[in-house]
């Protein structure tokens, strides 16, 4: 695309973050049809996570990306990203980053006035912004895309429970791919799985997801059984795999983040901890059993679009029980039943 001046996005973080935020990048694609649309983000995330720009895609709601690199203490870099962003000629930021600092938001907000921005919408230099509701169960944190909306009120009201709010706006070559994927699979209704994710402490350890597995296979082995995440999830989806009675496919490493998430239109339920792929699945319509531990507050960051169970433990998720998990799963399916 030309040159002409641009309207600019700052949102950290990898597959998460970003599905988290689509109800945001699709407002802002509404407001700013005409304008070329420039994602502020942190690249690469990590050697694990999914950047911005692969979950994205060629969805038209982001055309292009800028690096922020994260840990800013150089002036030599700060004045490098001040001319990057200086030259996309930009009067508007609209700024989605979480950060409940008032030092840091002012930071923000002074340093993208330093780079020529005079519009900056969102950051949360008020308290009210930062402040969360106050009428939430005790413990619960807002959605992270209701806080979002909420910051940027003035964009007009975001409706968060449409399904064109997350689109991801696969195209036919990913959906092609993805469904390619799992053919092996056949006709039959899939349970998905995703055992990994880039954050220790969310892991529920291989010895819960077996006794799942195997017991899941018990009942429902009509299903197919389809596993997705990074290249690094491989060996451990290898070894669950070998517990399935019915055909299994393992995706890990294997898709680009679009490609996965058009596979997850194929399934009839989403069971993983919490990390990216869940919000991949909900985001394409999918229920899901989230594993939830004591990394964020119960509610912050569930998979928002669509039905699902979340088993949200915040001693941590080592003490959510095979049972639970399988319960939940049961709720969506049924009984399940042996092939005859």
């Amino acid at each position: 695309m030309s040159k002409q001046a641009a309207i600019v996005v700052f949102r950290l973080g990898s597959l998460g973050d970003t599905v988290m935020a689509l109800p945001l990048f699709h407002r802002i694609a509404q407001l700013h049809p005409q304008s070329r649309r420039v994602l502020l983000t942190n690249i690469p995330v990590a050697a694990n996570a999914a950047p911005a720009a692969a979950v994205l895609g060629e969805s038209g709601l982001i055309h292009d990306y800028i690096a922020y690199p994260l840990g800013l203490r150089s002036p030599a870099k700060l004045l490098e990203l001040r001319r990057g962003i200086i030259e996309l000629n930009a009067s508007t930021l609209y700024y989605l980053q979480e950060c409940h600092s008032p030092s840091r938001a002012i930071r923000d907000y002074l340093f993208f006035r330093f780079c020529g921005i005079s519009k900056v919408v969102g950051a949360p230099i008020l308290s009210a912004l930062r402040r969360p509701p106050t009428d939430l169960p005790d413990g619960e944190q807002e959605a992270e895309c209701e806080r979002l909306a909420r910051n940027l009120a003035t964009l007009a009201p975001i409706d968060l429970k449409s399904a064109e709010s997350w689109d991801l706006r696969l195209n036919a070559a990913e959906r092609e791919i993805g469904r390619a994927a799992v053919a092996p699979l056949g006709e039959r209704p899939i349970i998905a799985i995703n055992t990994g994710g880039k954050v220790a402490k969310n892991d529920w350890g291989q010895a819960n997801w077996r006794a799942l597995v195997a017991s899941l296979a018990d009942r429902f082995e009509s299903f197919g059984l389809l596993s997705v995440g990074a290249a690094q999830d491989a060996e451990r989806a290898s070894d669950i795999g070998t517990l399935w009675r019915g055909p299994f496919v393992d995706l890990s490493g294997k898709l680009s983040p679009r490609q996965s998430a058009a596979a997850l239109e194929c399934a009839t339920l989403f069971v993983g901890h919490d990390s990216g792929p869940i919000h991949l699945a909900s985001a394409v319509g999918v229920s899901c059993v989230g594993l939830y531990g004591d990394h964020n507050p119960p509610r912050a960051w569930h998979p928002y679009f669509g039905e699902h169970r979340i088993i949200h433990d915040m001693r941590g998720v080592a003490h959510i029980t095979v049972e639970e998990v399988d319960r939940a799963v049961e709720a969506f399916l049924g009984v399940g039943r042996k092939a005859s």
